[in-house]
């Protein structure tokens, strides 16, 4: 394999030899995306968008001399351990909502089944408290890998209750003898673990070079949320923008090994394997089959596709929004340029 390797130009972190000075360049763009980020997800971006191959310890050295003070930040965390049972892959998808960015008018969902911990969906848009939004994420899910979980659970919110019918509908529609029951598990605060450990991750991983750089327009007065012409450009621009950043973070999350940890005992490897794989982990794949006559049957009544939450701006003012946007270039977006091309 290692003369295949070299006879292909397939280099991992020896053969590559990185030095500090060779990562440093690239290591200063990620770190500006995400200021707050540690060394293995600093590492798994340079592999996954930059095809650099680099040791741990090479990263951590860099840190340690040009970033002291957030390797000291990060080392003043403290941890509360909490214990979650699950069984096995397709068990029980877990779903939240995250409104810390509501100053912005952006609001995100995230989904994630909670035995491998592998990302479903992960979406920002003008609103998450729409209840045919969200059943249209789990649909939407649930159509693309053809098969549904045996649960869902959330918290206690009205924009859940979308998920939980459409869970529920599905599940009945499959399986009549299943009678009335609700197929789907309401979870008191700070009960509904996997999803809020995501949400942990985001915040310290992802978040605080976006959030500066929206904060920025806010400050100055670029953006003022409360004037709707306003609100639809942002809109218009930022959340596709956003949500492929945000795609692209999932990715990540998806295909990183986790931190060896003696307390937990479910499998460490990377989340997208364990879910497509759990036989080869001693778990089960309890998913169910669903047919696509069912799914359509089940949006029909719960995420009609003409309702106006599934509209990002006005369609008459996104014409011209479009009209506008190709005749400058349809210039990149992204965290230098974003507030220019706004």
């Amino acid at each position: 394999v290692r003369r295949y390797r070299k006879k292909w130009g397939f280099f991992k972190a020896k053969g590559q030899a990185h030095t500090i000075d060779t990562i440093g360049p690239h290591i200063e763009v990620v770190h500006e995306r995400f200021p707050t980020q540690g060394v293995r997800a600093t590492k798994a971006v340079l592999r996954q968008e930059y095809e650099l191959h680099v040791s741990t310890k090479l990263v951590a050295r860099y840190n340690r001399i040009f970033e002291p003070a957030a390797v000291a930040a990060r080392r003043r965390h403290a941890y509360t351990r909490t214990v979650y049972i699950t069984i096995a892959v397709g068990e029980t998808w877990g779903a939240d909502q995250h409104d810390k960015w509501l100053r912005f008018e952006l609001f995100l969902h995230v989904c994630v089944d909670v035995y491998s911990g592998k990302v479903l969906w992960l979406k920002i848009w003008w609103t998450n408290k729409n209840p045919r939004l969200i059943a249209s994420y789990f649909l939407d899910t649930v159509q693309h890998h053809g098969f549904m979980p045996r649960l869902t659970q959330s918290d206690r919110g009205s924009e859940n209750h979308g998920l939980a019918n459409a869970e529920t509908e599905l599940r009945h529609i499959m399986r009549p003898a299943l009678g009335d029951t609700l197929q789907h598990k309401w979870r008191a605060k700070n009960r509904n673990i996997k999803p809020e450990i995501f949400w942990s991750l985001l915040r310290h991983g992802w978040t605080p070079g976006f959030e500066q750089t929206l904060q920025y327009g806010l400050t100055v007065g670029l953006y003022v949320p409360r004037i709707l012409w306003e609100r639809s450009l942002f809109h218009f621009l930022f959340v596709p923008w956003l949500q492929r950043e945000l795609d692209a973070f999932a990715h990540r999350v998806n295909h990183e090994r986790r931190r060896p940890d003696k307390h937990v005992t479910r499998p460490r490897d990377e989340p997208e394997f364990i879910f497509n794989n759990p036989e080869r982990y001693g778990s089960n794949n309890l998913h169910l089959p669903v047919t696509e006559e069912a799914i359509d049957e089940v949006r029909n009544l719960y995420a009609p596709p003409q309702h106006p939450v599934f509209q990002l701006v006005e369609p008459s003012y996104g014409r011209l929004l479009t009209d506008c946007y190709e005749e400058i270039g349809s210039p990149e977006m992204n965290l230098r340029t974003c507030w220019d091309v706004y």
